[in-house]
């Protein structure tokens, strides 16, 4: 993740985050959590958060995903200030350009896992050829890293064993 996010954008950069402040507020009690953050995350960079429990890591993905707001800050996803956005834009970009991985796994137990992993191109606003495509795509993925050779396939039949498979 490179430091330049206060500098001019640049064609490969994909996230941009200027200055982002998140304080929760409690009564009369302000707890800041996210103090300033810059960074820049380039196209096909893979980016990881580490600190300690209560440091902010999920507050941070919740901004980034368009789950939550700032409460000081410029975000850039490819060069679109988010926070200028309608909830119905964010959500159009949610659908079209953001995964989500979940800690509790929040998957439908009547699917398999590749059927799991489908749902979001199923839902989405896309052509029947180009949906078919990436859940094709999926599929081989999830062949990939060997998901798709559980008994079952079934979420509720062990939650955790697709997320620990080694």
């Amino acid at each position: 993740m490179a430091d330049n996010a206060a500098g001019a954008a640049r064609p490969e950069d994909i996230v941009r985050l200027i200055d982002i402040r998140k304080t929760y507020f409690t009564g009369d009690l302000q707890v800041p959590v996210l103090k300033g953050i810059n960074a820049t995350v380039k196209r096909g960079e893979f980016v990881g958060f580490i600190g300690t429990s209560g440091s902010g890591k999920s507050t941070l993905l919740n901004i980034l995903g368009m789950l939550d707001v700032p409460t000081g800050g410029e975000y850039f996803l490819e060069d679109i200030e988010v926070g200028q956005l309608s909830d119905v834009e964010q959500a159009t970009i949610r659908n079209r350009k953001i995964g989500f991985i979940f800690q509790s796994f929040n998957l439908f137990p009547h699917l398999s896992v590749e059927e799991n992993v489908e749902v979001p191109m199923a839902t989405g606003r896309r052509s029947f050829r180009a949906a078919n495509a990436s859940a094709s795509r999926s599929r081989g993925r999830c062949r990939t890293i060997r998901l798709s050779f559980w008994p079952t396939n079934r979420p509720a039949t062990s939650m955790k064993r697709p997320a620990t498979r080694s």
